[in-house]
């Protein structure tokens, strides 16, 4: 079997794995309690506070609009953790061709990467986990400005 097609097998048992897990921790258990959002709610009420805008905000957003806090951000959490995850699943596969087979088994199944989430289903409604998505971002935005300046630098030639 090539090296090649073994990379393929590999990606779609993980990525098997990865819906099976999803859907597990997203639809039948739906595991999330409230209190892993109670850090969002802090608020400048009670004084000023230094992580109290988000939940200034979210006392605005309950009052004026009517919103119920814990299910918007639940729904704000998946979209975050699914968009992380498309993200990671699209540089992975564009990057296959240049890992080995053993580099490409340890970043799809590496515990505290793009599965660390879904094991641990506290972790998604964290403010913490945001920083994956900032992370991954500003490696977006960075890729874009070196192709940018790689095109202009190849112009100029």
């Amino acid at each position: 079997m090539t090296s090649r097609k073994a990379k393929q097998i590999i990606f779609g048992i993980f990525l098997f794995i990865f819906a099976a897990v999803a859907v597990r921790t997203f639809v039948v258990h739906s595991m999330f309690a409230n209190y892993v959002f109670e850090e969002w709610r802090v608020n400048y009420s009670g004084g000023f506070v230094r992580r109290g805008l988000t939940g200034t905000f979210m006392i605005f957003l309950q009052d004026s609009y009517n919103i119920n806090i814990y299910e918007a951000l639940r729904s704000l959490s998946y979209l975050v953790y699914l968009l992380f995850a498309s993200v990671c699943f699209l540089k992975i596969n564009k990057s296959k061709g240049m890992l080995d087979l053993e580099s490409l088994v340890i970043v799809l199944f590496l515990p505290s990467l793009i599965m660390f989430p879904l094991k641990d289903f506290k972790a998604i409604g964290r403010k913490d986990f945001f920083l994956f998505f900032g992370a991954i971002a500003n490696l977006f935005l960075v890729q874009i400005s070196a192709r940018s300046l790689n095109l202009k630098e190849n112009s100029n030639l």
